[in-house]
């Protein structure tokens, strides 16, 4: 078991709520990263009015992302503080709904 996993447990025993590590937290956001890029890819080959409608929310989920990521992951994902592991807490709920 990792460091972060236990550090993760002791701080969910202490709170009561399950904590993410910033590794989690970063492997959760690439891998929704590579779903919403499939998704765009697949979409690619329709057409229609509605089709290019949800392929620019698409997009405007990875732009929202990476702006999130370039402003506010500097130092890498083990310095992230609190309010921006809720902004991409925030984003991966979104996307979710996409």
């Amino acid at each position: 078991m990792s460091t972060n996993t236990v550090n993760a447990d002791k701080a969910a025993a202490t709170t009561g709520t399950p904590v993410a590590t910033q590794t989690e937290l970063e492997a959760r956001v690439t891998t929704r990263r590579n779903e919403l890029i499939a998704k765009l890819a697949q979409m690619k080959t329709e057409g229609g009015i509605e089709a290019a409608q949800a392929r620019d929310r698409l997009k405007a989920k990875l732009s929202q992302l990476g702006h999130i990521t370039k402003e506010n992951v500097v130092d890498g994902w083990s310095s992230l503080g609190e309010t921006v592991k809720g902004k991409f807490e925030r984003w991966l709920a979104e996307s979710a709904q996409s």
